[in-house]
């Protein structure tokens, strides 16, 4: 079971990559677009959390330690919503951006389906992660 927690954290993580990021509430600015070396970045994250989480679903049908991957996934997924929620306060708290022009609007914005469920799914890999490290430690040491 708490391998299928970070399965389904690291499947949400990439498909939060292909959704929408943002929404821009500033009205000067025709729009703001996320980089696609920062959404292919996160799909390959989303892609790493699966393999771990798929390494302890292995090893748990085998009866192995699954401690490292757990612990592994752990820090992943702190680190992901971390920086994730950083990017939030930051569109909340804004940016300065130039125009063509040389004009300078302030630009805000929200977060949209795509960073809420790249938040979600860490959130989901960490308690997986946490579930497999409490499940591995009460395991009769052999």
């Amino acid at each position: 079971m708490d391998a299928r927690w970070t399965l389904g954290g690291g499947a949400a993580v990439v498909l939060g990559s292909l959704l929408p990021w943002v929404s821009v509430t500033s009205s000067d600015l025709a729009g703001v677009t996320i980089n696609g070396g920062a959404r292919g970045t996160s799909a390959v994250f989303g892609l790493i959390l699966i393999g771990l989480g798929a390494a302890i679903l292995s090893r748990t049908g085998r009866g192995a330690k699954t401690q490292g991957y757990a612990i592994a996934l752990l820090v992943l997924s702190i680190l992901g919503v971390l920086g994730y929620g950083l990017f939030t306060i930051a569109g909340f708290a804004g940016f300065n951006e130039t125009d063509e022009l040389g004009d300078t609007v302030r630009v805000t914005f929200s977060p949209s389906v795509g960073v809420i469920m790249l938040i979600l799914g860490c959130v989901a890999v960490a308690f997986g992660a946490i579930r497999a490290l409490r499940h591995n430690n009460s395991r009769p040491q052999g």
